[in-house]
């Protein structure tokens, strides 16, 4: 998990990434669903997230589109 540089951010959060809500809603599934595995270490899903503050149970995640786009194109080959 990568944690930002504050010099990085564009109008709050950085260009080319997605709120869990986002990514949850582009991925159709729930917050929790999303939220469980962009926090489980163990099969790195999305292994360039940003965690804003690493030091608060608050501050938001943030994925990639990139990550997205390939955890979106590993899914619909699976499903072949």
């Amino acid at each position: 998990m990568v944690i930002a540089n504050t010099n990085q951010l564009k109008g709050g959060f950085l260009e080319g990434y997605l709120k869990l809500t986002e990514a949850a809603e582009r991925l159709g599934v729930s917050y929790k669903t999303m939220y469980r595995w962009v926090t489980d270490e163990e099969h790195d899903r999305f292994p360039n997230v940003i965690k804003m503050d690493p030091y608060s149970k608050t501050s938001p995640y943030l994925i990639p589109v990139s990550d997205i786009e390939a955890f979106e194109a590993k899914r619909k080959g699976s499903a072949r």
